[in-house]
């Protein structure tokens, strides 16, 4: 091959990146082609978990929106590659949902809920989170302070139970807590129809009755219940897989 041939290889390439990249603008599929340029790198897992709804999917079919660059610095969490699940906005701060792989990493991948604001990041583990119910009598704090839900929580558990395998558990303590919480499964619930590109399909996932019974044994009333919602307006009969 000769320097001219050599030369005009990477012109093609570099060509056609540029028309793709074109192309992804012009017909409004910005985050699938970002999806697909965050995708090109070596290790590849073939499978991830969405995390909220412990769903296994394809990332090379099923497109989140990756984590952007700044945001990723700021909360450094030591992943190589994340994607956002769900994302709210609240006064001067900004709620996520996220989870993401390394390529030398050999367990799964665990979500975390994170914080941002200010330049700041402040996260905590998305079980801890969703572990959060309601006081029996009401909120006493009325003021909106905006934090991790569930982080510095005190911890509670069943009479009886002890040891990792606890039903442990915290008590929300706002309303403003409850909302955020709510309001991710909410944006996650949607971004969910919108990765995996059709209502129906999304929701023969997350409403199966497997999935829905399945929460009922941790404490996650929050989720619980807001996915009950959603699948309330789903047909019984269209759970019943196709033949």
């Amino acid at each position: 091959m000769t320097g001219y041939d050599l030369f005009d290889e990477r012109t093609k390439k570099q060509m056609r990146k540029a028309l793709f990249f074109l192309l992804c603008a012009s017909i409004g599929l910005n985050s699938y082609c970002q999806v697909k340029a965050h995708l090109t790198k070596e290790h590849l897992p073939k499978v991830l978990d969405e995390p909220l709804f412990d769903i296994s999917y394809d990332p090379l079919v099923v497109h989140y929106q990756p984590v952007p660059s700044n945001l990723q610095h700021i909360c450094r969490n030591g992943y190589e590659h994340e994607f956002v699940y769900a994302h709210i906005k609240s006064g001067n701060s900004d709620y996520y949902i996220i989870s993401g792989y390394s390529s030398d990493q050999d367990g799964d991948s665990l979500g975390y809920i994170a914080l941002v604001g200010e330049s700041r990041c402040d996260t905590s583990d998305l079980g801890n989170a969703y572990s959060g119910i309601p006081p029996e009598n009401g909120y006493k704090e009325t003021s909106i302070v905006e934090r991790v839900p569930g982080k510095n929580a005190p911890d509670i558990r069943n009479p009886g139970e002890s040891g990792l395998q606890g039903n442990y558990h915290y008590v929300l303590r706002s309303a403003h807590e409850e909302f955020v919480l709510r309001s991710l499964v909410k944006d996650a619930l949607q971004r969910g129809i919108q990765a995996f590109g059709s209502e129906d399909r999304f929701r023969r996932l997350v409403c199966s009755p497997e999935k829905v019974k399945g929460l009922s044994y941790y404490p996650n009333i929050i989720e619980e219940e807001e996915l009950k919602s959603f699948c309330s307006r789903f047909v019984t009969n269209s759970l019943v897989p196709h033949k």
